[in-house]
């Protein structure tokens, strides 16, 4: 059954946890385009299966403050876009994604809100080299 989700222009919160959801390719950026009131992303426990990098087009939403995939199944690196100053992106839980590698721009200032420090935490570092950190 398809929904109607790129309709809802109103929408603040997408929450399906655990919903056995698949996505097509382009969901992250239809997803950005349709929602531009967006305030928290949250897939978690869902087999999505696609690259991260798609999440970059959620870098400019002013309202998005959280963002939660983990156990997607997303691959890929996730886009240092989302890590800049101008998003007001609070918190990006993505650990339990084996294949999802982090790249944090060097023009991220420390007082971005992120606690860069704690990318181990978020993400799954234990099969990682500490140079693909």
């Amino acid at each position: 059954m398809l929904l109607p989700i790129f309709s809802w222009s109103n929408l603040e919160m997408f929450w399906v946890d655990a919903c056995n959801l698949s996505a097509s390719p382009g969901f992250f950026q239809k997803a950005a385009k349709a929602w531009p009131k967006l305030r928290t992303l949250d897939l978690y426990d869902n087999p999505i299966g696609l690259p991260a990098e798609g999440l970059a087009a959620f870098a400019g939403h002013e309202q998005l403050h959280q963002v939660l995939v983990q156990k997607c199944e997303l691959h890929g690196v996730l886009p240092g876009k989302l890590f800049l100053r101008s998003t007001s992106l609070v918190l990006l839980q993505a650990n339990q994604n084996k294949h999802l590698r982090v790249q944090v721009p060097p023009s991220c200032p420390d007082e971005s809100g992120l606690l860069l420090d704690s990318w181990q935490v978020l993400l799954d570092t234990q099969d990682m080299k500490e140079s693909d950190l």
